[in-house]
């Protein structure tokens, strides 16, 4: 039971060494909290990646992901794959609300909950996060909601045609996969075939998804829409625009931080190596001195010694 529980740790660990690896951050443990401040870069490319497909997203925070050991399941299901078929590695959506996201997180995402299952009794991801912001919507009037950004493993895929997704449990053939016809929605059936990597925080109110790409008007909820196409214009929210302006400076602030802090490493280099080069400089010029009195040293006793000779023959 000891060495059992010894080979746990020793796995959970270096779970936790790759996953540190691939998030290019501080060092994780098991015991790290569940969710961290991910690096400035991070950030950045996260928010990106969110903004390519969903640029009126207004992004209040992202975290990472600290799940070593389903992480490392993760990793040992990924190897299975590789045995029996090419696997691609891709980087997908699942939109939820905030409560119900932190379940996920710890609990990991069940398929076995799934309720709407248009494409599959599974786990569904979106390659587009505007659109899985879009249909979760109808599942859940929760303003604050999150995108759970995960890495999904995906080898054979298979396309749904009609309504055959609806009672479907397991992907027919050998499919792992199976995804709806406009190539938006990929829905997962097995564990460990996905993991969550970084937490986005935001806010949508149910009016805002007139700014969707995918609102015609006829698509749209109930309270939107009623029995006639309009258009609404959202009002900005004040306070998290204001909250979005903040962190702006503050990157602005840290950027400027760490463009000071490497002018003055810079610098510091530069005086090190001006010193380095003076005292070789000295090195140099006392070995030089010391040569030349050696030499004078030499001359004076050879001159002596010459002196003295003369001396003898006079004599």
């Amino acid at each position: 039971m000891h060495g059992q529980r010894r080979r746990s740790t020793l796995y959970t660990d270096h779970a936790s060494r790759l996953l540190t690896e691939r998030h290019c951050s501080d060092q994780f443990s098991p015991s790290s909290p569940l969710l961290s401040q991910c690096s400035h870069y991070k950030e950045e490319q996260i928010e990106a990646q969110v903004h390519k497909t969903f640029p009126w997203c207004q992004i209040d925070k992202i975290s990472q992901v600290n799940q070593p050991s389903m992480y490392g399941m993760y990793l040992l299901r990924k190897k299975e794959m590789q045995l029996q078929n090419f696997v691609q590695e891709i980087q997908l959506y699942h939109v939820t609300t905030q409560s119900k996201g932190i379940t996920s997180l710890k609990n990991g995402l069940n398929w076995r909950l799934t309720k709407r299952s248009k494409f599959g009794r599974g786990v569904s991801f979106s390659d587009d996060c505007d659109y899985a912001n879009f249909y979760a919507h109808f599942s859940s009037r929760e303003d604050n909601r999150v995108i759970i950004v995960c890495t999904v493993l995906v080898a054979n895929k298979w396309t749904v045609k009609g309504n055959s997704g609806k009672d479907l449990e397991v992907p027919p053939e050998t499919a792992d996969t199976t995804i709806s016809p406009n190539g938006r929605v990929y829905v997962k059936y097995n564990d460990y075939e996905f993991c969550p990597m970084f937490v986005v925080y935001y806010r949508c109110k149910h009016e805002d998804l007139c700014q969707s790409r995918y609102f015609n008007g006829k698509n749209g909820p109930q309270s939107i829409v009623g029995k006639a196409k309009i258009k609404y214009v959202p009002v900005v929210d004040t306070k998290l625009q204001k909250q979005k302006e903040e962190r702006q400076q503050e990157q602005q602030l840290l950027k400027q931080q760490i463009q000071w802090k490497s002018q003055q490493q810079e610098e510091q280099r530069l005086q090190q190596e001006q010193k380095r080069q003076e005292d070789q400089w000295r090195w140099q010029w006392k070995l030089q001195q010391e040569e030349n009195q050696r030499l004078q040293r030499i001359q004076q006793e050879q001159r002596q010694q010459q002196q003295n000779n003369n001396g003898c023959l006079i004599l």
